[in-house]
């Protein structure tokens, strides 16, 4: 009988945490991603700009478009992804982009003041 309460109140709670996002935080650790993607970390110090984001599937595949901003510089940045992007499969092509499967992931750099806005864009090839 006991066993059987452990059981249901650590149900309950799986399905309260999973509900306000706990047991995403407990799975990343301290890493948070890019809204929108399930795999694209946001660099430390990086802050998004969720406001302007987009997201639609076509019948070729997902778009998305997300924004960020940082004040470190670009060769730092992309210097993070190249590193952080392979390790999750994505091949580096050139200038900022990257294929994995159907997919081409952009990185654009934009100045923003004393920023330099990030634009994350996903398409499909």
């Amino acid at each position: 009988m006991i066993r059987l309460n452990v059981l249901l109140l650590v149900s309950r709670f799986a399905l309260v945490a999973s509900s306000i996002g706990i047991l995403s935080t407990i799975s990343h650790g301290n890493e948070r991603f890019v809204s929108g993607f399930e795999d694209l970390p946001l660099m430390r110090g990086m802050t998004e700009a969720t406001e302007s984001n987009v997201a639609f599937d076509t019948v070729h595949g997902r778009v998305l478009v997300s924004f960020a901003q940082s004040s470190e510089g670009e060769a730092k940045i992309l210097a993070f992804y190249k590193e952080a992007l392979s390790q999750l499969g994505w091949k580096f092509n050139r200038d900022g982009e990257f294929l994995r499967g159907e997919e081409i992931l952009t990185i654009d750099f934009l100045p923003d003041g004393d920023y330099l806005a990030i634009r994350f864009s996903l398409e499909p090839r």
